[in-house]
């Protein structure tokens, strides 16, 4: 579990969720697609971020809800 959990971080991690986002990536398919890893890799990092941040987490100038589903916004200040 250790193991999975560094790989999600390394492959995924908030950073490229965000990248993803400014990619224009709309759906999970598509980000998937973006960040080279399979939609159960996905899905199976989301649920552990979910379970790490809760229902959101700041990243940069970039705010990720997790809850009710995947939203990536950008922060204005």
């Amino acid at each position: 579990m250790f193991a999975r959990s560094k790989a999600h971080d390394r492959l995924i991690g908030l950073e490229r969720l965000t990248e993803a986002y400014e990619h224009g990536c709309g759906s999970r398919y598509e980000m998937a697609a973006f960040l080279d890893v399979t939609e159960e890799f996905l899905e199976e990092a989301l649920e552990r971020y979910r379970n790490r941040y809760g229902d959101g987490v700041r990243c940069g100038k970039h705010m990720i809800k997790f809850e009710p589903w995947l939203t990536v916004t950008e922060m204005i200040m």
